[in-house]
């Protein structure tokens, strides 16, 4: 890769920073519990993690600097995201919490063995990290924007035996409470 190390101010850093600062907006506007706000500003946010990477390439900008401060913002967006979808939809999230536990587990695993082993924080720049944002990013707007009408795979009560089942549909199924 041609890096050029002696930038501390290009266009792509400029995006990160404004990235990780609306990450401390986006914990802000959680607590006013403004759900619109919040999902449209994460959008856009994760949005400019696609962009600063196309950046740093097209205007030959990438640094080693520039990597690491992408992979700081995306940390902190993501954890930004995490407290806003617990503090504003942790009843509908309840019923899935042995995912959300899991995937937090396994980042946390992924970023202590890239301390341990590298002693630095990881960055990963490939094409199935970029899916797994489109993933979350999606799934962030349906809890954030679907949520007052009902979240994706909600657990219900089986109507004949009482039993827990797991609906993927709308129909004619009550939704799990939006909100904490």
């Amino acid at each position: 890769m041609n890096y050029v190390s002696d930038r501390l101010i290009t266009v792509p850093n400029i995006i990160c920073m404004v990235r990780l600062a609306g990450s401390f907006v986006l914990i802000a506007i959680a607590l006013t519990g403004r759900n619109e706000v919040f999902i449209w500003l994460y959008i856009f946010l994760a949005m400019t993690d696609w962009v600063d990477g196309k950046l740093a390439i097209l205007l030959n900008q990438r640094s080693v600097l520039g990597a690491r401060l992408d992979s700081w913002a995306d940390t902190a967006l993501y954890a930004a995201l995490t407290f806003g979808a617990v503090a504003m939809h942790g009843a509908a999230l309840r019923s899935q919490m042995a995912y959300v536990v899991a995937a937090l587990g396994v980042t946390l695993i992924s970023v202590a063995t890239a301390l341990w082993k590298f002693r630095r924080w990881p960055s990963y720049h490939t094409r199935s990290a970029k899916t797994t944002w489109f993933f979350i990013m999606v799934g962030a707007a349906c809890l954030f924007l679907c949520c007052p009408h009902r979240f994706p795979c909600s657990p219900t009560t089986h109507p004949l035996d009482g039993s827990a089942t797991v609906e993927s549909s709308n129909a004619g199924v009550n939704s799990v409470p939006c909100g904490s």
